[in-house]
Parts: C-alpha cells; sequence; structure tokens
C-alpha cells in the first residue's frame, strides 16, 4: 500500500499544474450548468418542467467529470504527448460504459435486497441497502478500475474484456488500493468537506447558493482527480499493457 499511496501522491504532484489547468476549465464549466439550473430556471419553471431541468444539469455535469477523469488519466500515463484540453467522443464514451457497467452491479444486489425486505421498516431497508451500495461499489470501482485507464488510453479491446482482466491484475490488491484511496481522500477531500460544511452552518447557506454549489464541484472534481491518480498508478504499477 505504502508505495501505491507513494506513486500516487507523486502522480497528483508532478501533474498538478496540469491539474489545476483542468480544474479552472471544468468547475467552473460545472458550476454554470448546475447553479443555472438549480437557482435560476428550476425555481422559474417550477413544476416537473423544474425537475427535468435540474435532472439535465446533473446528467451535463455527469458528463464534464468524465472528461475531467479521462483527461486525468492520460496525463498520469502519457505525461506531455497527452492533449491540454478535455474532450468528448469514443473514448469518452467506453470511459461512461465501464463506469455505468459498475454502477449498475453494485447498485443491483440493493435493488434485489430491497424487494427482498419491502415488508420491513423502511429505515432499516434504506440503511441496509446504502451499506451495501458502499461496499459493493468500493469493490467494483476498485477491482475493475484499471479497465478505466486502459479505455482512457484507447486500448480497442472490448469493455468487458478489459474489465476481466482489471480483475485479474488487481487480484490480492485491493486493500493496497483501498488504503492509497482512502489515505488520498482524506488528505485532499475531506478538508474541503469540512470547510464547506463549516461555511454552510456558520452563513445558513441553502442547498442551491451559489458558495455552496461552488464547493460541491470542487469537492466533486479534487475526488475524481484522486481516483484518476489512484487507478492511473495502479495500472503501471501492476502490468497493465503500456500505451
Amino acid at each position: 500500500m505504502v508505495d501505491l499511496l507513494k506513486d500516487s501522491l507523486g502522480a497528483l504532484r508532478d501533474h498538478r499544474g496540469e491539474l489545476f489547468h483542468l480544474l479552472s476549465l471544468m468547475v467552473p464549466a460545472a458550476f454554470v450548468i448546475d447553479w443555472s439550473a438549480h437557482a435560476l430556471l428550476a425555481p422559474m419553471v417550477g413544476g416537473q418542467g423544474g425537475v427535468l431541468l435540474v435532472m439535465l444539469a446533473n446528467i451535463a455535469s455527469f458528463l464534464l467529470t468524465i472528461m475531467f477523469m479521462v483527461a486525468c488519466h492520460r496525463r498520469f500515463l502519457l505525461g506531455a504527448a497527452a492533449e491540454r484540453l478535455p474532450s468528448l467522443g469514443r473514448r469518452e464514451a467506453r470511459f461512461l460504459g465501464v463506469t455505468l457497467i459498475m454502477a449498475a452491479v453494485a447498485a443491483l444486489p440493493s435493488l434485489l435486497l430491497g424487494l427482498m425486505i419491502a415488508g420491513g421498516s423502511p429505515g432499516v431497508m434504506t440503511a441496509l441497502a446504502v451499506v451495501l451500495v458502499i461496499i459493493l461499489g468500493m469493490l467494483f470501482n476498485l477491482r475493475w478500475g484499471l479497465a478505466l485507464p486502459a479505455v482512457a488510453l484507447d486500448r480497442t479491446e472490448r469493455i468487458t474484456r478489459l474489465m476481466e482482466e482489471s480483475w485479474t491484475l488487481t487480484r490480492g490488491r485491493f486493500w493496497a488500493m483501498f488504503g492509497a484511496w482512502t489515505v488520498l481522500m482524506i488528505g485532499f477531500v475531506v478538508p474541503l468537506l469540512l470547510f464547506g460544511n463549516l461555511l454552510f452552518v456558520m452563513f445558513g447557506l441553502s442547498d442551491s447558493n451559489a458558495l455552496t454549489i461552488l464547493i460541491g464541484e470542487l469537492i466533486g472534481f479534487t475526488g475524481a482527480a484522486v481516483v484518476a491518480a489512484v487507478l492511473s498508478t495502479a495500472y503501471r504499477a501492476y502490468g497493465g499493457p503500456a500505451p
């Protein structure tokens, strides 16, 4: 774990200039989309139209996150050869496909659990479902996660083949990856989260407040950069084919 943590931290440090450039592009873009939808357009339209606008804004922000993560993987693995600006194309579509598959596999057991205990306490059902999603999400995101840098490097194999390869490469290495991810999240994301919550409490900010949304975007993209650093470093360290 120590080596993976050290190398992941090194990747973040060595590429801090490029990461800051990417953050300076994507955070404001996501902020404009989310703030416009939540604080301006949705209240103005109201009803189902407002809900639809918020959903569309969330989808657009998610696509920006996908573009950002692909760009991060390429920076970490290709260095100066990587494109300076994020893009949206076939590479990002395949990256989105891997992400959605992992999310669906993690969520399906929770859905089945909900159906099995539907007659029980709603609070207990919800708590169990959330815990199960978190556990399975972390398991599959790390065990299958090396498919993400592989896709970012434009490897053309089937997505399922890349996920099988990732499962093999990460066998016996889950806890090392989990440890590196946890430490980096505590170091980079938790301080931002605590700062945002402090401002939220001190100034009574609402969820649609511009500052609340901006801090949320910064937290989300910083977390995405940490995940990309760990997965890219693990891909290189655990024998992923070189670009």
